[in-house]
């Protein structure tokens, strides 16, 4: 009796060809293990016989023979087919690389499909595991327009793999003369799928399309009839989305883009337009999120009125212009945000953050491509104060561009962690930071510091890092 790998034999009786190649590395690791008899279809023999083929001098690919004169292997099973199915499910989860998706075509050489390749008994056990199959990636660029046809069966195939587990899909096209066609695929998938879908990842210029409320009332790019309108869509499951590609938020009409998602908590949009008056339009369930990340620049009212609709963020990201002056609105405490992440390119007004409290902030990181700062500009005594307040619980502190650095780390004493950019550095000398001859010095509780500098530094700005380092820890070694 023979058994097979695939289309490989493994094993074999007398006057049958001789197998060899593929078998040889995985036999090789196994034959000196001496498994246990089932149902007499395996067994070692004990004594020098009990040994690995491919260690035969004389015949090193001569599995047959060697089987047959030895005793090793009597029907020819695999001992791959004994280990128990729980532990191959969970040796099947652990090859799955963290975080990342599967991709829907592919050669067969990453989980799952690697592992339906191995035999018949593996396929089975891959088929059935539901967890290999919530996650998906469709990557169009790479299929050719040949497969188009099947991928909706074989995307209904993987889906029904994973029986009711919730999904993470992640979808990318940027072939521009097949709009059309991928723009009703990808509305296929997402329309078909919404109520199991966990995580949402979406590079395409097909989706701004998907989601315009004008859009909706012609029922989509080649759609039927019978296709839902986006705005109608349900998301309960979702719980993180990320759009790469641009939406375009319309003026004095909604745009909705996850009007019902009562998990969603994370997401972060890479190029959202909105209109100049209001960011109100874009429906979204903005007090729910816990994270935040806008990449896109904002004119600065717009980021308040967004940041005012978002007091449950824990972490938030975004990237500030100069805008409208905002006038007088009512304090919003952030009693949940620890991570603050702004990027201005504009002279940095600390009064924008005059109407949030942020009690629990421990980590704050700043940047500014404008290099001109004068402390006379914004930074009154009144702000001054204020801004102390609101940074004081800070841990870690990042700056990049030029900054009033004494101003700001005075106004963080608690600081642990610096992380300071090489404009910093250029303008303003690390002086500060040194011990002032006994007295109490800036951020006294400093333990890591972090400078970025090009490799072409002098040496006078090296000497300056080190002398700091030098004086702190003289400082250290005296309490």
């Amino acid at each position: 009796m023979g058994a097979t790998m695939g289309s490989v034999q493994l094993g074999a009786t007398h006057g049958r060809q001789r197998q060899s190649g593929p078998i040889r590395p995985l036999w090789g690791s196994l034959g000196r293990v001496r498994w246990p008899a089932v149902d007499g279809r395996l067994s070692h023999t004990a004594g020098p016989s009990v040994m690995d083929p491919f260690d035969c001098p004389n015949c090193p690919a001569d599995v047959a023979e060697h089987d047959m004169s030895s005793g090793i292997l009597q029907y020819g099973f695999s001992p791959i087919q004994y280990v128990p199915v729980e532990l191959l499910e969970r040796i099947f989860m652990l090859s799955l690389p963290h975080g990342k998706s599967h991709l829907l075509i592919n050669e067969s050489t990453d989980p799952p499909m690697s592992l339906c390749c191995v035999c018949r008994s593996w396929r089975k056990v891959a088929f059935g595991l539901p967890g290999l199959w919530t996650s998906l990636f469709v990557d169009m660029d790479v299929i050719d327009v040949e497969k188009f046809k099947v991928l909706p069966y074989l995307f209904e195939q993987w889906c029904s793999r994973a029986s009711h587990h919730p999904l993470d899909f992640t979808f990318k096209y940027d072939d521009r003369p097949r709009h059309n066609q991928t723009g009703d695929m990808l509305k296929t998938f997402i329309t078909s799928q919404s109520h199991r879908l966990r995580h949402l990842d979406i590079d395409s210029p097909n989706f701004n399309w998907l989601i315009q409320p004008y859009f909706d009332m012609y029922g989509g790019v080649g759609a039927s009839s019978d296709d839902k309108p986006w705005s109608t869509l349900q998301f309960p499951k979702l719980k993180s989305a990320i759009i790469r590609d641009a939406i375009d938020v319309c003026n004095e009409r909604t745009t909705p883009l996850f009007p019902f998602a009562p998990c969603l908590e994370r997401i972060r949009l890479d190029k959202v337009l909105f209109p100049v008056d209001s960011a109100h339009w874009l429906i979204l369930p903005w007090g729910q999120l816990t994270h935040l990340i806008l990449v896109k620049p904002l004119y600065s009212h717009l980021w308040h009125q967004i940041f005012s609709m978002c007091p449950n963020l824990r972490h938030g990201s975004f990237n500030i212009t100069r805008g409208i002056m905002v006038a007088n609105t009512q304090r919003v405490a952030f009693n949940h945000l620890v991570e603050l992440m702004l990027a201005l390119n504009y002279p940095v007004d600390p009064s924008i953050l005059r109407i949030f409290d942020f009690p629990v902030l421990m980590t704050l990181k700043i940047a500014t491509d404008d290099y001109y700062h004068d402390k006379r500009d914004y930074w009154s005594n009144a702000i001054c104060r204020q801004f102390f307040e609101q940074v004081a619980p800070l841990r870690r502190l990042s700056l990049n561009g030029r900054w009033p650095l004494a101003l700001l780390l005075e106004a963080a004493p608690h600081v642990v962690e610096l992380d300071l950019s090489y404009h910093m550095i250029r303008g303003m000398s690390l002086s500060i930071l040194h011990d002032q001859g006994g007295e109490n010095s800036l951020i006294p509780n400093l333990k890591v510091l972090v400078v970025q500098l090009p490799v072409r530094s002098s040496k006078l700005e090296a000497n300056e890092i080190a002398d700091m380092i030098k004086s702190r820890m003289l400082m250290k070694s005296s309490r």
